[in-house]
């Protein structure tokens, strides 16, 4: 089968003080960036199936995908990013201008190499490979976070980082799954629809 790999648009940054988990909406450029990555995989179809986490960026990234394809969302809390229940949404921008004493970010840099890290691996790997079992022999899109994709990346390249690259927004990454349980990274990061936006 064929799995790929959707990361969500760009998300506004979000900070919350109220003990409630940050879970920001798409900007403007975000909400275009869906549209464009929607126009492309639609030239693509027919998928079978369309999974997403349940957070809002994913949602709001999925909503143009499912218009275009005519499928249904299957939202799964087990493709939920690193660090879903903090208060702190860290961006691209403040992951590239954040110093050295920010605790979160340092992590981040670091690959998440680090047990924490790797239960994240196995939670992302399991979801997926659910996904896997579901669809032999078909085609699936998963609308999901960076973190999500590198996690199942570094497990398929059996890697010690968790973390390897940084996925632009709405770029799509995709891997081939055998039967016999043989997965292949067949492109990653592909963003060419999103380059003149």
């Amino acid at each position: 089968m064929e799995l790929i790999l959707i990361r969500h648009g760009e998300p506004h940054s979000e900070t919350r003080t109220d003990g409630t988990p940050a879970d920001p909406p798409l900007t403007d450029l975000g909400r275009r960036q869906a549209r464009a990555a929607a126009s492309k995989l639609s030239a693509e179809g027919p998928f079978d199936g369309l999974y997403s986490s349940p957070m809002r960026r994913t949602r709001e990234t999925a909503e143009p995908i499912l218009a275009a394809t005519g499928l249904t969302a299957n939202y799964r809390d087990g493709l939920r990013e690193w660090g879903a229940g903090s208060g702190r949404y860290i961006g691209d921008d403040e992951l590239r201008s954040a110093g050295p004493d920010d605790a979160d970010v340092t992590r981040l840099r670091s690959g998440l190499a680090d047990e924490h890290g790797y239960r994240f691996r196995r939670r992302i790997v399991e979801a997926i490979e659910e996904i896997v079992a579901a669809h032999r022999a078909q085609r699936v899109l998963i609308v999901c976070h960076g973190g999500v994709i590198n996690a199942y990346v570094s497990h398929i390249l059996e890697t010690d980082k968790v973390l390897l690259f940084a996925p632009a927004h709405t770029s799509v990454t995709r891997v081939l799954a055998q039967s016999s349980g043989m997965r292949s990274l067949h492109t990653a990061n592909e963003h060419d629809h999103i380059k003149t936006l």
